[in-house]
Order: structure tokens, then C-alpha cells, then sequence
């Protein structure tokens, strides 16, 4: 009997440890401003999270609606607000009218009035767009970079690597 016990907690611990581990990431999260959200900043978002003011998660895995949207870790998916923050990775987009920050690496597009990324693979739309590193397209009226492997398309392209170092309507790279 005592056997048979430990047995079936055993298999209990088994089919519950998936469930630990799935619940470090909540899948909605609803906030007036932070702290005043339903989960805590610690917390990962895999799934939906809707911000009145200001949220500001772990990480955001899928769509991220509301006026300031801030992750610390990894965006996912979609980041649209007003404005919008990533202190890691995006794979996705961002969409603002306005401000679209990204500390990390981007794999995606930003699109906005104000792109800024730390390097970038795809795409940077908006008034204006810089990237240290880009290899993509960067499409503004005011595009900058150090290193582009891609196009600028816009009135004032800087590219430190480009054919020219600034040019009008375009600038390039390719090596």
C-alpha cells in the first residue's frame, strides 16, 4: 500500500512539473500602469497583454496592445502602442505612432514615427530610423547607420559604410 502511494504521487509530481514550469509565463496580463497590473513585472506574457498606461513584463511572447508597452527580456510577436520598449531581442514588429525603442537585436520591422534599434535584420520605416548596425531596408526621411548591408531610402541618408557617407533619396551597401 505505502508502495503504491509513493508510486502514484510520483506520476502526480510527473504530469504537475509541465504545469511548473509553464507557470513562470502567464498568458494574459491587464495593467493600469505598473505595478498596478494583474501580473507582476517578474512574470513572463505568452499570449495577450493589454496595457491602459504603462506594463512592463519579464518577456512578451505574442500581441502587446496599449499605450507604453515595456518588456525586459525577449518581444515575440507584436508590440503596438504608442510607445513601445524592448530592453533584449524582437522577432516581430513594433508599431507606433510615435516611439519605437529596442536595445537588443531586432529580426522583424519597426515601424514609427521614431525607430531605434541596436542592429537590425529586415526592416526600419518611419520619420526617422537609426540602427548602429542594419541589414535590411531603412525607409525615412531621416536614415542613419554605421554599418548597413541593405538600402536607405529617404532625404538624408548616413551611412558609414554606404557608397557615400551621406547622400540624398538613397544609400546603399552590399559588402
Amino acid at each position: 500500500m505505502r508502495r503504491t502511494l509513493i508510486h502514484a504521487l510520483l506520476v502526480v509530481g510527473a504530469l504537475l512539473a509541465p504545469a511548473a514550469v509553464r507557470a513562470q509565463a502567464k498568458p494574459i496580463n491587464l495593467a493600469l500602469f505598473n505595478p498596478v497590473q494583474i501580473v507582476d513585472d517578474d512574470t513572463s506574457i505568452h499570449g495577450f497583454r493589454f496595457n491602459l498606461l504603462y506594463g512592463y513584463n519579464q518577456e512578451m511572447h505574442g500581441f502587446d496592445l496599449g499605450l507604453v508597452n515595456r518588456a525586459r527580456g525577449s518581444v515575440l510577436g507584436m508590440q503596438w502602442g504608442v510607445a513601445n520598449w524592448g530592453e533584449s531581442s524582437l522577432t516581430g514588429l513594433q508599431a507606433s505612432p510615435f516611439v519605437n525603442y529596442l536595445e537588443g537585436d531586432a529580426v522583424g520591422a519597426q515601424v514609427g514615427a521614431v525607430n531605434i534599434e541596436k542592429a537590425g535584420t529586415g526592416l526600419q520605416f518611419g520619420a526617422v530610423n537609426y540602427a548602429p548596425r542594419i541589414e535590411g531596408l531603412q525607409f525615412g526621411f531621416v536614415n542613419i547607420t554605421d554599418q548597413l548591408k541593405g538600402l536607405q531610402l529617404g532625404l538624408v541618408n548616413v551611412a558609414r559604410n554606404g557608397f557615400l557617407p551621406v547622400f540624398v533619396f538613397f544609400n546603399f551597401a552590399f559588402d
